[in-house]
């Protein structure tokens, strides 16, 4: 997949089951357009970024605040951990 751009995305862990939906909708579409998505890894608005990401064949990559690639959401191509707690938005 060629890539058109580049996407971060961030957003809150408490959200809605419609949210939930429409942000699993807007990951979709980013990929398809051939976005290569960042986001923080992970749930709630990062999760189902990721999984439209995940589901239209996308990229997708987790910036974690943790130390462990666990830490991240079951939907990133590539998760990577920083350590930096919060520091981390600066990357």
């Amino acid at each position: 997949m060629e890539i058109n751009g580049r996407i971060s995305v961030f957003g809150g862990r408490n959200i809605t089951p419609e949210v939930y939906e429409n942000s699993v909708e807007i990951g979709c579409l980013l990929a398809q357009e051939g976005f290569l998505v960042f986001c923080g890894g992970g749930k709630g608005v990062m999760e189902a970024i990721s999984k439209g990401v995940s589901k239209a064949g996308g990229t997708v990559i987790g910036i974690l605040k943790g130390k462990e690639l666990d830490e991240g959401n079951d939907y990133l191509t590539i998760p990577i951990a920083t350590g930096m707690d919060i520091a981390r938005n600066a990357v």
